[in-house]
């Protein structure tokens, strides 16, 4: 996703260079997956803009695609990062990978479209150590019910967001990429943004959050987080899930920026 497209600036254009950088490292490293580039358009005065048409004939002749999306329901409460909820609408596909435009594949990243149907998640995606999603990827399964549960969501709970209740739970605590326990309340970076808004749909609305660590996936699928001990399913990493395709697609390389330990990584994340 890139953007904003208004008519005022063109402040978009780097972004644009990026995602032809990330689509030429994905094909020369073998990948067969449609590169797909949001282009989020917000309304100002004077209408919302398009990239130049030279710009569009670039995108194609490095075999991207593209989609200008909008706000849903105007722009109170939709931040930049909410732009990738278009993503869910993408059905044609049976999984995407969401890749943030400041990140740089190291590896054909294939693979890893497999590891929501082997974890049997409909989102799988990495802690930050700072931020509840901030690695630049995850892994997702196109839904239009989720698109309009997470879109009605920020229409009714945006506004009266807060760091007590975010997105309308209590969150006593969530595990950071180094496993340590933080602090409860919605106070993290993003969390009035699209990172703490997926997180809070996915397990609290959908109860289907699956976490990549070091060393184990949590599954969490109960939609609760209430109490002292952490009500997760913990599963020993990667054995006990799908073990064949799961070591071939994350220990070729590790799809998540932390620990900063793991050697083999799949991608760069510049500003992550």
């Amino acid at each position: 996703m890139i953007g904003p497209f208004g008519p005022a600036k063109r402040g978009y254009k780097k972004w644009l260079f990026a995602v032809l950088a990330l689509s030429a490292s994905l094909r020369d490293r073998g990948s067969k997956a449609d590169v797909v580039v949001l282009m989020a358009q917000k309304d100002e005065r004077g209408g919302a803009a398009h990239a130049l048409p030279e710009e569009e004939k670039l995108l194609s002749a490095n075999g991207v695609h593209w989609r200008y999306v909008s706000a849903p329901y105007g722009n109170g409460g939709f931040h930049m990062g909410h732009y990738k909820l278009w993503a869910w609408q993408h059905t044609e596909y049976a999984r995407i990978q969401l890749l943030d435009a400041d990140l740089l594949p190291l590896v054909n990243m294939d693979a890893f479209f497999d590891l929501g149907v082997t974890l049997n998640s409909d989102f799988v995606g990495c802690p930050g150590k700072l931020s509840v999603l901030n690695a630049g990827w995850f892994v997702l399964r196109p839904s239009c019910h989720h698109f309009e549960a997470m879109t009605q969501i920020i229409k009714a709970d945006g506004a009266k967001w807060d760091t007590e209740v975010g997105w309308g739970h209590p969150l006593p605590y969530w595990l950071s990429s180094e496993d340590k326990v933080m602090k409860s309340g919605w106070d993290f970076f993003d969390a009035h943004g699209n990172q703490g808004h997926m997180y809070s749909y996915f397990l609290f609305e959908a109860q289907d959050l699956t976490l990549i660590y070091a060393d184990r996936v949590l599954s969490m699928r109960n939609g609760s987080l209430a109490g002292a001990e952490p009500v997760l399913e913990r599963a020993s990493f990667p054995a006990e899930r799908g073990a064949a395709a799961l070591e071939r697609a994350v220990y070729g390389a590790y799809p998540c920026p932390f620990p900063l330990r793991i050697k083999e990584r799949a991608y760069l994340h510049f500003t992550g």
